[in-house]
């Protein structure tokens, strides 16, 4: 069993440079909250990172920090011993969500490190006027080095599904087969889906689930983080009246609130961060919204076995993209749909070469996970042709219904 770390006032003073004092003043004014266990109060990193996201607390930490700045460029010591000592700033530019998503995440981990090393200080606070948080980081250079070790990995961590599919979008939009009529007939017919609806495609990628809803004229707003995905759907789609393409990721899609009918999801949910996309999606959604999850995928029976060997060289083999679990039980309708189709070698490369975690034509297995391709059409086709299902799963319910 996993119990949630808790910390002291004293702690708190470490990681904000406040004094005791200070910090039980805000305590006491309510700006802080905590529990009290045995007697002595205890925080949880969200009280903490709740606590420096007030305007008041802002302002004091801000203070110290640059004086604390100050002192260190003027060579006054900074309390660490060792005969090498480093002053290291980082920004990040973000919304302030995200950026006490990354900061909760890394303070756990930053005062476990503090802990074990017993010297090197941090502090954190969010520039509202110019969206960006900073970090100041005191002490010697490793602790340093691992400080900067683990914000980077946080970092990447949060944007790497941003470009996954960099690379891959004309394989994307080549081998990427349309969805079948039935499935919009099926969404418009039993969710009473016109043309006045708005529709928020979120990971709308090349713009193939978008371009269902356009071709029927509704108002779509196509939100993708990945600019290449973005510049083939924007040749595709520019010539939609009612298309409005963002350059968004589903944790911030800048739309405005209480405007959308909608929310369509094709093949992307499951690489959203839940604890702040469902929020944003709370946000933008009409209260009687309703959010559509689909997975388009092929369910090829002839020759599966031989495409799960070829999963080996998978970028991350290991990886398992969760499809389930995005609503709770018994509140969501569920349907599925297959369709049949041929398609020639280029198309059917194309197809496989988008998956997410298929090697790009910069990977030592790139080589190897085509040929292998090859070897599967070559065995299979029927005039120049290989057969290939796929199956459509959707999810569709309330909002308040989805699981974080």
């Amino acid at each position: 069993m996993n119990f949630e770390k808790l910390y002291t006032v004293d702690d708190i003073a470490k990681f904000t440079n406040l004094s005791t004092r200070t910090i039980r003043n805000y305590l006491k004014d309510g700006i802080l909250k905590g529990k009290k266990i045995g007697g002595q109060w205890r925080f949880s990193m969200e009280d903490i990172n709740k606590f420096i996201n007030e305007q008041d607390a802002i302002k004091e930490i801000r203070n110290i920090d640059n004086e604390n700045l100050m002192d260190f460029i003027n060579g006054v010591n900074t309390d660490f011993s060792g005969e090498l000592q480093i002053c290291t700033i980082v920004d990040y530019y973000s919304t302030e969500n995200i950026a006490s998503n990354l900061s909760n995440k890394f303070s756990n981990l930053v005062s476990n490190l503090i802990e074990e090393q017993n010297h090197g200080k941090f502090s954190y606070y969010y520039f509202n006027e110019e969206q960006k948080a900073r970090y100041t980081f005191f002490g010697p250079p490793n602790f340093i080095i691992e400080a900067m070790k683990i914000l980077k990995e946080l970092w990447e961590e949060i944007n790497s599904n941003k470009n996954i599919f960099s690379s891959k979008e004309k394989d994307f939009l080549k081998g990427r087969p349309d969805y079948p009529k039935e499935f919009i007939d099926y969404l418009y017919n039993e969710f009473s889906i016109d043309k006045n609806k708005v529709i928020a495609d979120i990971g709308s990628g090349t713009g193939k689930l978008s371009k269902c809803f356009l071709e029927r004229a509704n108002k779509v707003f196509c939100v993708e983080p990945n600019k290449d995905m973005i510049k083939i759907s924007n040749e595709c789609l520019n010539h939609y009246k009612y298309y409005v393409p963002l350059d968004k990721s589903a944790e911030d899609t800048k739309i405005e609130s209480n405007s959308i009918d909608f929310i369509v999801c094709g093949n992307s949910y499951d690489y959203f961060d839940r604890s702040l996309a469902i929020p944003e999606f709370k946000r933008i959604l009409k209260p009687s919204g309703k959010v559509i999850i689909s997975y388009y995928a092929p369910f090829n029976d002839l020759y599966s076995s031989e495409m799960e060997i070829l999963s080996k060289y998978f970028i991350n083999p290991t990886m398992n993209r969760n499809y389930s679990n995005q609503f709770k039980d018994g509140e969501y309708i569920e349907k599925e749909f297959y369709h049949e189709f041929y398609e020639g070698i280029e198309e059917f490369l194309s197809g496989c070469l988008s998956h997410s975690l298929a090697p790009k034509h910069t990977d030592e297995n790139y080589e190897l996970y085509k040929r292998g391709l090859e070897d599967i059409f070559n065995k299979y086709k029927i005039n120049d042709k290989i057969k290939v299902k796929f199956r459509l799963k959707c999810f569709t319910g309330n909002v308040e219904s989805l699981i974080y």
